[in-house]
């Protein structure tokens, strides 16, 4: 049961760093953006922020899909109940 708890623990220490990773990219890229925007055209600007949406949703569409089963584990390990 500890190894479970342990791997459990690296799992989601893993994902909100990857996660928290891939957020400060997306809002340096939108900052860096609005920054140099003037240069930018109106199109450029518009596929810019069609690729941010796709780019989110290509990145938080597998944690929605996987978060609910992880949630299930999680909190069966932490408030030990058992999962036979």
């Amino acid at each position: 049961r500890s190894l479970i708890t342990l791997l459990l623990y690296f799992v989601l220490a893993t994902y909100l760093l990857s996660y928290g990773f891939f957020i400060s990219l997306v809002v340096l890229i939108r900052y860096r953006l609005k920054e140099y925007g003037v240069t930018l055209s109106e199109r450029t600007l518009r596929l810019q922020r069609a690729f941010q949406k796709m780019q989110l949703l290509q990145g938080f569409l597998p944690l929605a899909i996987i978060s609910v089963p992880a949630i299930i584990v999680v909190t069966g390990t932490v408030l030990h109940t058992d999962m036979d």
